[in-house]
């Protein structure tokens, strides 16, 4: 049976961690990715559920999305310009 190469997904969503916390998802990325705004005491609350619940984050979720762009570029380029 061919298996297809899906990305691996965390064993826990941010959204889950932000709904344990009792907080936005937002907050649970500021957390995530060591942004200021951010209580200390709220900080290690979401780290501490994060790390309880399996939360880890995506891999390559902090490289540039490889969609194709949309717009003007987009159609040119398309159009051989």
């Amino acid at each position: 049976m061919h298996h297809s190469a899906a990305p691996l997904r965390s064993a826990c969503s941010a959204a889950a961690v932000a709904r344990a916390a009792g907080v936005s998802t937002a907050t649970v990325s500021y957390v995530m990715n060591g942004r200021p705004g951010v209580s200390p005491g709220l900080r290690r609350r979401i780290l501490t559920l994060a790390k309880e619940m399996g939360h880890r984050p995506r891999a390559g979720a902090d490289l540039p999305s490889r969609r194709p762009r949309r717009g003007p570029g987009r159609r040119a380029h398309a159009l051989g310009r």
